[in-house]
């Protein structure tokens, strides 16, 4: 018979292992700002939150992956109340492989989860585009997937339509030969059945990270080797409601620039970002871009030090500023300029004017790494990070979520 557990250790391990976490001692993972709230959801393995959407009652939705929960690595999908209390934690997917990269709520109140599967195709290892709409409550209300025998395809992204149906974008593998890749976007009905799908790339490789709709059809942000000055640069395309492109621009210089997210913006263009080696201090810096409506580069900016630095979350705030959810990599230099910090990557949150000025930056961490993949504004206007952190040394890395004010610190 197993004893009970009645030494304090146990007890301890327990609380460690438990499936939404903020930490039992009281001890908070970050160190620098204090959060409105913070939650830190995951057990032994990997568990990471890559995207969260702020919903019509003030709630939200986290979402990303889990090796921890379910049956093997799953999509993870959580939510929260608006002083996050967790309302449900669930995860998606069969046998094998699944990721959530991103999460809306739809017109009819019900979810849309996208990401890739290796648990409904053809053979193991070739993911598929992944597609779930799920009721408030969590079930399941169709589940399907984009099949390729000989290609490995990925939804990075997806937006409703005024039809009712989605366009998921993301990146085609070809597996076939020597391994190629381009820009994949998929239109799905409102009951997950195909309407069309298109591929876009030149020569070289290709990749779609996000995705927007607009008054005419998308904006879609993602990286090239075919287009630009460098070896990948940024590549923005806008397409029509069919999926056909009606113009696209390369952004970058000779090094390597690579995208993570684009928005729409007030004055009707765009913000995407990202990071650069061509423009970058050091090693690589968080980079963001505004174009206008049609592409045309109005500004740029790069943010960091001599170290690694990446831009990902983007929200417009009320006074036609933007704040920018990141990471940077603490610098502590020796006398030979290595980096030999203990601390890892902190989180940053920077907020810009709407000319890219700089008003602060904030870097959020504590001990080991934690990064910011998504940032989106709260009902009470401040701010949402989702990410990942490996501040529990029992654990592996887990899944981080964090709300702030909109100045980035707790009022």
């Amino acid at each position: 018979m197993n004893k009970p557990y009645n030494n304090k250790i146990y007890f301890i391990l327990a609380l460690m292992l438990i499936s939404s976490v903020t930490y039992g001692n009281g001890k908070k993972v970050l160190k620098s700002i204090k959060a409105k709230f913070e939650k830190v959801i995951g057990g032994r393995s990997y568990d990471a939150a890559s995207s969260a959407v702020l919903l019509k009652d003030g709630s939200f939705l986290v979402a990303g992956r889990s090796s921890s929960f379910g049956s093997s690595s799953d999509g993870l999908l959580v939510k929260l109340g608006s002083d996050g209390q967790e309302i449900w934690q669930k995860t998606y997917g069969d046998d094998q492989t699944e990721e959530i990269s991103d999460v809306i709520e739809t017109s009819d109140g019900n979810y849309l989860i996208v990401g890739h599967s290796d648990s409904y195709n053809y053979a193991p290892d070739m993911n598929d585009m992944w597609a779930v709409k799920i009721k408030p409550n969590g079930d399941e209300i169709w589940n399907v997937v984009i099949e390729s025998e000989e290609t490995i395809d990925e939804a990075e992204s997806v937006v409703e339509t005024s039809d009712g149906g989605f366009v998921m974008v993301g990146t085609r593998i070809t597996t076939i030969e020597d391994a190629t890749s381009s820009v994949m976007a998929v239109k799905i009905d409102s009951e997950g059945e195909m309407v069309w799908e298109k591929y876009y790339g030149g020569d070289g490789n290709e990749q779609g990270t996000c995705i927007v709709a607009t008054s005419d059809g998308f904006t879609i942000t993602g990286n090239t080797e075919s287009y630009g000055e460098g070896k990948w640069d940024i590549w923005v395309l806008h397409i029509d409601n069919e999926g056909a492109k009606m113009w696209d621009f390369a952004y970058g210089g000779k090094n390597n620039e690579m995208s993570n997210r684009i928005i729409n913006t007030s004055d009707g263009g765009y913000l995407f970002s990202g990071y650069s080696y061509s423009f970058a201090e050091g090693s690589l810096d968080a980079w963001v871009v505004k174009i206008d409506s049609k592409g045309t580069q109005q500004w740029a900016k790069n943010f960091g030090g001599l170290s690694t630095d990446e831009a990902f979350g983007i929200v417009e705030m009320s006074d036609g500023s933007f704040v920018l959810g990141g990471y940077t990599e603490v610098y502590e230099p020796d006398e030979d300029f290595v980096n030999i910090s203990k601390e890892g990557h902190n989180m940053f949150i920077i907020k810009l004017k709407a000319n890219g000025d700089k008003v602060w930056e904030r870097s959020l961490g504590g001990t080991g790494n934690q990064k910011c993949f998504d940032l989106i504004t709260t009902k009470d206007g401040g701010l949402l990070s989702v990410g990942t952190t490996d501040s529990n040394p029992l654990n592996g890395i887990d899944a981080f979520i964090v709300t702030l004010s909109s100045e980035g610190s707790y009022k």
